[in-house]
């Protein structure tokens, strides 16, 4: 079933979010509306419109909202899904370095909050629309698509941690996948009121 691989809600309030707790997969948030705070122990960052973050397996978090006209986008997916059609890519590359299990150089930091751009906004946002409706579709089964949406979501959020002098990662790689994935995008954008295939992209 598609759920056991993935799942995504837009969500308002939440008690289980603002108490400490963690998951088995990793979670991608996009607030669309308001501000939320995201928490770590005794790390506290502030979210507006427009940010993200991005957490692997594990991490303890809690996420608080202001008031009741804040929203977020929650994806959460197991890496497995990502893994099984893009085994060697940089965006396979980025989870691994996210997962507090990697050692060494490959390690990022992990970020409690992601500012994005005004084009990176706006395609996370039309992606996580699009994941939303083929979570609702009943013709679309095909986990590749869903797979392809989620890794054009990992990509952007990549580009932001890879142009941290801080982090060691080289973003070569990432970089030149980018141009590929924004081509996927653009398309998705024009076609997504009709069935999407991994052919199609």
């Amino acid at each position: 079933a598609k759920d056991q691989h993935y799942h995504i809600y837009k969500i308002s309030q939440s008690d289980v979010s603002e108490s400490d707790h963690y998951h088995d997969y990793y979670q991608v948030c996009y607030v669309s509306r308001g501000r939320i705070m995201h928490c770590q122990e005794e790390k506290k960052v502030h979210l507006r419109q427009g940010d993200a973050f991005i957490i692997p397996p594990k991490f303890i978090h809690s996420v608080k909202f202001y008031s009741a006209n804040s929203e977020i986008y929650s994806l959460s997916f197991k890496d497995t899904l990502v893994n099984a059609f893009f085994s060697y890519s940089s965006v396979n590359k980025f989870l691994t370095a996210l997962n507090p299990k990697t050692f060494g150089e490959k390690k990022v930091d992990i970020r409690l909050k992601v500012v994005l751009n005004d084009l990176q906004q706006s395609n996370i946002s039309d992606l996580l629309n699009c994941l939303i409706r083929e979570t609702k579709s009943d013709h679309n089964e095909e986990l590749n698509t869903i797979a392809i949406l989620i890794s054009a979501i990992l990509s952007i959020l990549a580009q932001t941690y890879f142009k941290d002098p801080h982090n060691k990662i080289k973003s070569d790689k990432i970089e030149s996948y980018s141009e590929s994935i924004n081509q996927c995008i653009q398309y998705i954008d024009l076609n997504f009121m009709h069935k999407i295939t991994l052919n199609d992209l």
